[in-house]
């Protein structure tokens, strides 16, 4: 073969490397590298879906407070679950970044009676470590797929939900403090009305 043959080889080969697709490009493969793959993709929405129920399920806790004519836990959980509402447009938010469809989810009426306030702060308490658990799962999935883009993403959530279940304590402790003691609870209203 001539120098310039090979020459011209090389050359041909180069323009062909050029033009031909990444792995990442290719039809099949084209998130290689991004966030929200399988698992973590399906447990994102689904904890969208989760955080819309808290919000649902914290209406319900203002209105069974609000009927008892305890505007302090009232206010409260309205509070709470307008919270509740922004984390799930953080997930919203997150799958419209990374380019993914929200799916959405059926939400289940939340619970309106309970046989006394200190069995719904009980139940506040146990929702809200039920929330853990499902956060939890996120980033566990997160970092088992190495999607460090979720997981770093969770990693706000994680931290807030240290200081949600802390508070669900606080309070569920007061109620167990206060127990049957009307005054006690008239007194603790009064300091959650602030």
């Amino acid at each position: 073969m001539k120098l310039t043959d090979i020459l011209n080889l090389q050359i041909k080969q180069a323009e062909e490397a050029v033009t031909t697709p990444a792995p990442a490009e290719t039809e099949g493969d084209k998130k290689s590298g991004m966030p929200l793959r399988g698992k973590v993709l399906d447990l994102v929405n689904e904890q969208y879906g989760h955080e819309a129920a808290s919000a649902e399920i914290y209406y319900a806790l203002s209105a069974y407070f609000a009927d008892l004519k305890l505007e302090g836990f009232a206010g409260y959980f309205r509070k709470a679950a307008e919270e509740e509402r922004k984390h799930a447009m953080k997930f919203f938010d997150y799958l419209v970044k990374c380019n993914e469809l929200m799916r959405a989810q059926a939400i289940p009426a939340p619970r309106i009676a309970f046989e006394s306030p200190r069995e719904a702060c009980k139940f506040f308490l146990e929702h809200e470590q039920e929330v853990t658990r499902l956060i939890n799962a996120v980033a566990d999935a997160a970092m088992s797929a190495k999607d460090f883009y979720t997981f770093e993403f969770i990693g706000w959530f994680l931290a807030e939900q240290l200081e949600e279940v802390r508070k669900a304590e606080d309070l569920s402790k007061k109620m167990a403090l206060v127990a049957d003691d009307r005054a006690g609870l008239l007194v603790l209203d009064e300091q959650l009305r602030g």
